[in-house]
């Protein structure tokens, strides 16, 4: 879902079907709505395991489509500074990957009944849309202004001052050194 989502980003994108936001924006939102409908649907398979299994099979990987909607859009809005964009958005959000086993453990725990997994399932549908709703109103398709080059000065716009210079200089942030 991953290769063929990214392939149909950049078809919409090359054939100015769409501008890079919104198509950021779409298949984001159809990357987090679709596992949402799955998800929810696996919390009412019952006795079902071979349903269960291909619904969040299905799940899973529909969530592949928002590679080409948060994952790279940190190039679009800070191609020189994605990298360090990635590491911290990636950091945040290995918090659920650690939370979820204790609160899955925590619900279930002598207590592995439907009711309580369509809990679990609500709960992670309720986070996924929250993410869907927060990146279609807040997300940005072009190069942030604190991102880019000052074309008059030639130096970089400054996020952060040196340590010890309060009005801040410019620097590079590749090199933390004065232009």
């Amino acid at each position: 879902m991953q290769v063929f989502s990214s392939w149909f980003a950049d078809f919409l994108r090359k054939n100015q079907y769409l501008s890079t936001r919104s198509t950021r924006k779409i298949l984001n939102t159809a990357g987090l709505l679709l596992p949402t409908v799955f998800i929810v649907g696996a919390g009412y398979t019952g006795c079902d395991h071979t349903l269960a299994v291909v619904l969040l099979t299905l799940a899973v990987g529909s969530a592949g489509m928002t590679m080409p909607g948060y994952s790279v859009n940190h190039l679009d809005i800070a191609p020189k500074f994605a990298g360090v964009l990635l590491g911290i958005t990636n950091s945040l959000a290995t918090i659920p990957g650690f939370l979820a086993p204790i609160v899955v453990g925590v619900l279930t725990n002598h207590n592995e009944t439907s009711e309580q997994w369509r809990i679990i399932f609500f709960m992670t549908a309720g986070i996924l849309v929250t993410g869907a709703v927060f990146f279609a109103v807040l997300a940005q398709g072009d190069e942030m202004s604190w991102a880019r080059k000052n074309a008059e000065s030639g130096k970089w716009t400054q996020i952060i001052p040196e340590p010890g210079n309060i009005q801040g200089a410019d620097y590079s942030p590749v090199h933390g050194k004065e232009q």
